[in-house]
């Protein structure tokens, strides 16, 4: 019986199917580093105030956005008016999507409240403009002017008329390294009272969620 042409060649057939399968595998990947390649190397800027110009070495000025730039490393200066120019140094990573974040200090206002407070730069990269920074640092101002009023002591009585009164004693906190940067206080007293603490802010006209607070237990 004579054999069929599948049978008599599967030898060549299979060799034939593996380098196609092979073609196929080359071609996947090859695509894909294409892929890798070819995509696009952006620079996303955001900067405080917002119309603040970033001058690079070249000439070329960019402000808040998004560019697409090659890739290398760049220095420019960062300017607006009203502000204190800064010098800026990045790199530029092909491929991807870079950011680069700053801000100016303020050359009347100083700003050095923005250096100290970092919870509040988030907020600093937000300001657009001279009115705003006046009006972030007159509510910063006024967080800073609990420490005026410090110390000041709570008292409640807390579950009864037969239980004893407390006492919780505020205080500034300078021994902590957080407070270097960061709004801080201590209240000494019985367990954590952050509800009697906090109402104690609030009758005063404070938030106490400004306040970093660290407590000191009493014996109690």
């Amino acid at each position: 019986m004579q054999e069929s042409f599948i049978i008599r060649h599967s030898n060549i057939i299979i060799v034939i199917d593996s380098i196609g399968i092979l073609f196929c595998i080359m071609l996947i990947i090859a695509l894909i580093i294409n892929k890798e390649l070819s995509k696009s190397t952006y620079l996303t800027l955001q900067f405080a105030p917002n119309n603040a110009i970033l001058t690079l070495d070249d000439g070329t000025q960019l402000r808040t956005g998004t560019y697409e730039l090659k890739p290398g490393h760049y220095t420019g200066i960062l300017t607006a008016k009203g502000f204190t120019p800064k010098s800026l140094e990045f790199d530029v990573t092909p491929r991807k999507t870079n950011s680069v974040t700053n801000y100016l200090i303020n050359s009347a206002e100083g700003l050095s409240f923005y250096e100290k407070n970092a919870t509040d730069i988030a907020t600093l990269r937000q300001i657009q403009n001279d009115t705003e920074v006046n009006s972030f640092l007159e509510k910063y101002n006024f967080k800073q002017s609990i420490y005026n009023l410090l110390p000041f002591s709570v008292t409640w009585l807390k579950k009864a008329n037969d239980y004893p009164t407390y006492t919780l004693t505020v205080k500034q906190a300078t021994d902590y390294p957080k407070c270097q940067s960061t709004l801080c206080i201590i209240a000494t007293g019985p367990r954590d009272n952050r509800e009697e603490l906090s109402k104690a802010f609030k009758a005063k006209g404070y938030n106490i969620d400004d306040y970093e607070v660290f407590y000191e237990y009493s014996a109690i």
